[in-house]
């Protein structure tokens, strides 16, 4: 028994998009695990990250040192989480880095120590360097 033409594409069209669904992943799962998470589609809800250090250490004109959390201008943990990608960390960075200079004024020192271990390969990925100054950096 064939089946009718319309029937054979809608066929051929159901079997071709769960083929990308499914190849399109394995493909990507095996080149082997990521620095770090990306944000391409389906790749940003597959990483799970545990952060073990997530803080901003910053110092004043005057040299006096003092701790940022940076989880405070988050509501949960997952709205931090979308922060944790190289682009979006930089433009973070920016935001805070233009809030403390209006609150304390130029010469403001910001540097980030984001370190997280990834759950499927349980690598420790630095998301920022603690060296860097990122309020003295240009972006």
């Amino acid at each position: 028994m064939e089946l009718p033409r319309r029937d054979r594409f809608v066929s051929v069209a159901i079997l071709g998009y769960l083929a990308v669904q499914v190849l399109v992943p394995l493909w990507l799962v095996s080149r082997g695990p990521l620095e770090a998470p990306s944000d391409f589609s389906w790749d940003m809800f597959s990483h799970r990250l545990a952060c073990q250090k997530i803080a901003g250490v910053g110092r004043l004109p005057s040299g006096q040192r003092f701790e940022l959390s940076l989880a405070e201008h988050f509501k949960s943990w997952a709205s931090l989480r979308r922060v944790l990608y190289p682009a979006r960390l930089e433009g973070f960075a920016r935001f805070l880095c233009a809030d403390l200079v209006e609150q304390y004024g130029a010469n403001v020192e910001l540097r980030l120590r984001i370190e997280c271990t990834t759950d499927f390969a349980g690598e420790t990925v630095r998301l920022a360097d603690p060296k860097r100054n990122y309020c003295g950096t240009p972006f």
